[in-house]
């Protein structure tokens, strides 16, 4: 993921390696979600793409807004990758508290369909292909 791609380029001055900007940020910083490594010999070429992040609920939650995530298990892709570090903060500024649930985003979306999870917060295309799936569609 970002994070490894970053310790990578920060190792090997010869390596090349995709990162969202918020986990760059995060290792330039050297934040807990960079593992507190603070990275000083990263290099960027370029900037590749913006993500939106979504959240699915199934409709039978009653899930319908931010906030209606409070107290519930949430299904956020790998454990510090982009997904999670942003929904934390999200979480963080709405003030509630969410217990995370790490893993694999298409087995988290079978894991909502099948109830296991309340909902699942992604950063990807719209529609997400492993949500659609898993539903179904």
């Amino acid at each position: 993921g970002s994070l490894q791609n970053l310790s990578m380029v920060e190792d090997d001055p010869d390596a090349l390696g995709t990162a969202f900007l918020g986990s760059a940020w995060d290792a330039l910083q050297g934040t807990p979600a960079a593992g507190g490594r603070r990275h000083s010999e990263v290099r960027a070429l370029f900037p590749m793409y913006e993500t939106s992040f979504q959240a699915a609920a199934l409709r039978v939650s009653g899930i319908t807004e931010f906030a209606h995530l409070a107290g519930r298990r949430v299904g956020c892709g790998p454990a510090r990758g982009p997904a999670e570090v942003f929904f934390r903060a999200a979480a963080d500024a709405a003030g509630i508290t969410v217990e995370v649930i790490s893993g694999d985003p298409a087995v988290q979306a079978e894991a909502l369909a099948a109830g296991h999870i309340d909902a699942f917060w992604q950063g990807a295309v719209v529609p997400i292909p492993s949500l659609l799936l898993a539903l179904g569609r």
